[in-house]
């Protein structure tokens, strides 16, 4: 028995082998015996360590998470911009839209709502031919059709060259009217008078 070696011994005790004698175990050798094997297993955690740090040498590098509030690494959503549904276009020939004038600005409403105002900014007055330059002021889309203006010369009445259709957006926008051969009623040149925009339901007059 003095033969065996301490961790034999201890195998013995553990399975109980025959003719093993428990008496023959001293405190010291089981203290001696517990201090080895925590000794072994401190080796063991020392030497997983010292290959983690030699891993880290190697230039491993784990994957980093950029935090940005959602928690998937995935880009934030742009957030959403609703916008105000688009204004209809009005045509100021419409019978629904009405005109009051005061001096240059003539003034067209629907239900009651402004809808836009027509200014004369520019006149050129000729015997031959004549020039108008308007500014609209658009609370929403319009149409202005050119055929709905006239200009008076000496009883005669002449219509403006190119006649069209405009569409004009919200806001502030010109536009020019010409009025090329114009004449009276005996084919003569004559001073023109005055211009009148004539649209369904309303007119508006702009004198010399």
């Amino acid at each position: 028995m003095a033969d065996r070696s301490l961790s034999d011994q201890l195998k013995q005790l553990q399975y109980a082998e025959p003719p093993l004698d428990p008496s023959s175990f001293t405190v010291d050798d089981v203290v001696r015996g517990g201090r080895r094997r925590r000794q072994r297993r401190t080796a063991v955690q020392i030497a997983a360590a010292v290959a983690a740090v030699a891993a880290l040498g190697t230039g491993i590098v784990l994957p980093q998470l950029h935090g940005n509030g959602n928690g998937n690494g995935a880009p934030p959503a742009a957030p959403t911009i609703s916008s105000a549904p688009a204004l209809p276009r009005i045509d100021l020939a419409d019978k629904k839209v009405t005109f009051t004038q005061k001096g240059a600005t003539a003034t067209a409403k629907k239900s009651g709502k402004v809808v836009a105002t027509l200014t004369l900014t520019s006149a050129t007055w000729g015997t031959k031919s004549s020039q108008f330059v308007f500014g609209i002021d658009a609370m929403q889309p319009v149409r202005i059709d050119t055929a709905g203006f006239t200009l008076y010369a000496g009883g005669a009445e002449n219509s403006a060259d190119s006649e069209r259709k405009i569409n004009f957006p919200a806001g502030k926008s010109t536009f020019t009217l010409d009025f090329k051969d114009v004449h009276d009623y005996m084919s003569n040149p004559a001073e023109p008078e005055a211009i009148g925009w004539f649209p369904a339901n309303g007119d508006a007059l702009w004198e010399r």
